[in-house]
């Protein structure tokens, strides 16, 4: 599944209520585990560089310069969008490939 996710991906524009509670986000999965979350703000990108690894159907991240470890479930839809299946009671947030 790792595989699956490998490359760059952005917040699916019609995901409405992913933006407004996330932002305009990109993720780059890099193969060595590097992932690059990117909120694209109105006048500047904020980055934070985080590491990933996939256990089944969840990913884990950690953000190496705070760590704690973040779990969430995930899959690929049928229309080739990342699905993460945040924590109830949030709603899944959808990414097309970049």
């Amino acid at each position: 599944m790792q595989d699956d996710l490998v490359g760059s991906w952005r917040t699916d524009p019609s995901d409405l209520r992913s933006l407004k509670a996330y932002g305009d986000v990109s993720l780059r999965f890099e193969r060595n585990g590097k992932l690059t979350y990117t909120v694209h703000l109105k006048d500047k990108d904020q980055i934070i560089q985080l590491t990933y690894r996939v256990e089944g159907n969840c990913l884990m991240t950690d953000q190496p310069s705070a760590p704690r470890e973040e779990r969430v479930e995930f899959s690929i839809a049928p229309d080739g969008r990342l699905v993460l299946h945040n924590p109830p009671p949030s709603a899944p947030t959808f990414y097309v490939r970049a």
